[in-house]
């Protein structure tokens, strides 16, 4: 027996291991378990940390460690194990404390005090482990949440430092992307609607998570009975005429204390819901945000009408919140002075400055960090801001995302250091909340907006996760967590069921795609009015699909409901779209070998760009290319070349620096030429096509990265000499020229 489980045997291992929402892990590592008191100290220990991992060989548990990456582990070693895990592990981030649970524990009296930074205590008695640990996880409640604060949430973004331009191209600013997907995520949430179906299924969650946890599960009901869901002022949110003292006389006939009825009292008194929130946060857990999303908007709502109601202090005043740090840490709050943070979910704030320095200064022990940054936050209370926060005694709750500026950040003397203290840097943030609009966010969602045809924030954000962020399948566990939420009629669905078959196209997952497009099909079949471009597009990438499966004649069938849905249009013809359909017909029998049918698709579709488009558009070019290719194929020389010469001279007057391109169109006329056994044509159009390579590769090098520019030289060298080794040949063998002058060329 190597690992013994906790949990029902409703769920597997690997279900147990998606399903730790929690921030701690608690592993016990004991080859001799005593089976009678099993269940009780189980119990005990997940009274604590509901998360238990029991093993009973050391390689396994040692393992199992290495795979921990998104949470703190608490690890109970026996005396058997003690020596040599620690030695292993000791190094470990995920490992946050251990304790050795054993029969004598002078045994591990020298050896342990190596290790007295991680190892908290040796225990022959397990009720003083179990208060401990206890003590110990409520400690590392405080500082791992502002661990989390400091390096993820807090992300810094300088508004200079970004520009957005309409380009295919991933954004290469990571912490913006970061930065901007928060906050479009934050406003997706809050405008969402939560129902009491959306609470019963989170509390199911939370049952399902805490089962056979008999205390946990008392809370969890105990929530369910007594919390209350805030209510909404739209009076305020609507009615820009009402001066601020109004305002502040609704805030406070809505107003209701903060007892056991409030959501505030119970993200403050149960940690694990804010354990959890900021996990899922920090780690980009879409789903679990989406589960837990009615907690994060009643507990917004509730702060916003609790705003004014609660603060009495001057419009400015301070609170503070003390972070170990490190070296690079500091460097990089020092490096980024002027920059924009963001608070990651919802932030409990210390309103007296000292007390806040003596409370993280008594978290010194275990702590290798041995610098100390203050934060301290300068609101405002005098404005209707969209960042609500609520004073709790001493306290001050901040809502989720909200925004600051980071003003200075200056080393504070060591007399602010407590006496038994050993730290030797002190050193004080100053931050500022930041009402104003943020200008460069604004633009690069409004961008998104006008790129993608989307208005609604629902979509938006998964545009940007993709589009911005590059992160496909990021992409697709929003979707997919966005359609688990949505009602089976919201008006967003279809679009939910385009980007997922999307992004399953990018993945390669052409038959879960098809489907997820079928799906899109049949929802806007069913809205009045019938979309009838959304259904047009849809058709063409469903053919488009068809074509990659080799699956023509579904293509063929796609394509012509595309045409049909075209031209039954009750509205103006697009004609982008329809010149689109008649374009993928016509690929569609080149592929299938019926190249008469095809030349007659793309005759017709010439006329028809002809005299919608001007001379010169791209999607006439194409169809240059495609009449050309397709006479080439059938044998008609003339033709194939006409129509190349006319592609060619419409490039070289529009944009001659596409060099590709026209080397390209080249080489189709080479290929007619040798055909039909002109090689001497054959050899001034394969000359040409060298020169377009090698003049594209000079105009790459200095838009091009150097790695990038040394690849596309590499490739244009291999061609150049496939093509000089053509040249060689049809010059001695046909023309007569002599070797050296081949070489020359």
């Amino acid at each position: 027996m190597a690992e013994i489980t906790t949990t029902s045997d409703v769920f597997t291992d690997e279900d147990m291991k998606e399903r730790n929402i929690d921030d701690f892990t608690l592993v016990w590592l004991d080859g001799n378990i005593d089976e009678k008191s099993k269940d009780d100290t189980c119990k005990q220990f997940r009274s604590i940390i509901n998360y238990l991992k029991i093993f009973d060989n050391l390689e396994e548990c040692y393992n199992y460690i290495l795979t921990v990456n998104k949470e703190k582990i608490f690890l109970i070693v026996s005396s058997k194990f003690a020596l040599t895990i620690v030695q292993r592990i000791h190094r470990l981030e995920q490992i946050e404390y251990i304790y050795i649970l054993c029969l004598n524990p002078s045994l591990h009296e020298k050896w342990t005090k190596k290790y007295s930074t991680i190892i908290h205590g040796v225990y022959n008695d397990k009720e003083l482990l179990v208060g401990k640990l206890t003590e110990d996880v409520q400690n590392s409640e405080t500082f791992f949440n502002a661990l989390i604060l400091l390096c993820t949430p807090m992300t810094m973004v300088s508004p200079s430092s970004v520009i957005v331009t309409p380009s295919n191209e991933q954004s290469k600013h990571v912490d913006f992307s970061w930065f901007t997907w928060y906050q479009i995520l934050i406003d997706v949430m809050l405008n969402m609607d939560y129902t009491l179906k959306e609470k019963q299924n989170m509390l199911n969650e939370c049952k399902q998570y805490f089962n056979g946890n008999v205390k946990e599960l008392q809370r969890i009901d105990e929530f369910d009975k007594n919390c209350k869901p805030s209510t909404t002022n739209t009076l305020l949110e609507d009615d820009n005429t009402i001066d601020n003292q109004s305002r502040c006389d609704a805030y406070l006939l809505e107003a209701t204390e903060i007892d056991r009825n409030s959501m505030i009292w119970w993200y403050r008194n149960y940690s694990f819901f804010a354990r959890v929130i900021i996990k899922a946060f920090r780690t980009q857990n879409i789903d679990t945000l989406f589960k837990f999303g009615y907690i994060i908007k009643n507990l917004h709502n509730q702060l916003k009408q609790l705003h004014f109601h609660s603060l009495i202090q001057p419009n400015n005043f301070f609170v503070y919140l003390g972070v170990w740090m490190n070296q690079k840490e500091l460097e990089t709050i020092q490096a980024n002075v002027g920059a924009f943070t963001s608070i990651l979910s919802f932030l409990l704030l210390n309103c007296d400055k000292t007390a806040e320095l003596d409370l993280i200064q008594s978290q010194e022990i275990g702590n290798t960090r041995k610098k100390i940054i203050l934060f301290e936050f300068n609101l405002d209370s005098g404005i209707i801001t969209k960042y609500p926060f609520v004073k709790i005694e001493n306290c001050v709750l901040l809502t989720v995302g909200t925004v600051f500026r980071l003003i200075s950040i200056e080393k504070l003397q060591t007399t602010f250091a407590s006496k038994a203290s050993s730290v030797k840097e002190i050193w004080l943030a100053k931050l500022m909340v930041f009402n104003e609009e943020n200008t460069l966010q604004i633009n690069t969602i409004n961008y998104i907006k006008e790129r993608f045809d989307q208005d609604t924030n629902l979509i938006l954000l998964g545009v940007f996760i993709e589009h911005f962020m590059g992160d496909t399948i990021k992409a697709t566990e929003y979707f997919r967590a966005l359609h688990n939420h949505l009602p089976s009629n919201h008006e967003d669905r279809g679009e939910i069921y385009t980007f997922m078959a999307h992004f399953y196209f990018k993945q390669n997952n052409d038959d879960r795609a098809f489907k997820l497009y079928e799906k899109a099909v049949e929802f806007f079949l069913e809205q009045r009015p019938l979309n009838n471009i959304k259904l047009i597009k849809l058709n063409n990438d469903m053919g488009v699909l068809s074509m990659r499966k080799k699956n023509y004649d579904q293509a063929l069938i796609c394509h012509n409901n595309a045409l049909t849905l075209c031209f039954d249009s009750c509205s103006t013809i697009d004609y982008s779209l329809l010149a689109l359909t008649w374009a993928n017909i016509g690929s569609t029998y080149a592929i299938k070998g019926e190249n008469h049918k095809a030349l007659n698709i793309y005759e017709k579709l010439l006329q028809y760009e002809l005299k919608t488009f001007p001379s010169k558009n791209e999607a006439i070019l194409v169809t240059y290319q495609n009449l050309g290719s397709i006479h080439g194929v059938l044998g008609h020389a003339d033709e194939a070349i006409n129509y190349f010469h006319m592609l060619r001279n419409i490039v070289l007057e529009t944009d001659p620096t596409q060099c590709l391109t026209l080397s390209e169109v080249c080489h189709d006329i080479a290929a007619i030429y040798i055909k039909e056994r002109n090689y001497q044509m054959a050899l001034t159009e394969l000359e040409t096509e060298l020169e377009y390579k090698l003049q594209a590769c000079v105009l790459a090098n200095p838009y091009s990265r150097p790695n990038q520019a040394g690849r596309i030289e590499s490739k244009m060298s291999l061609r150049s000499k496939h093509l000089e080794a053509m040249l060689g040949y049809i010059s001695i063998k046909k023309i007569g020229m002599s070797l050296r002058e081949v070489q020359r060329i």
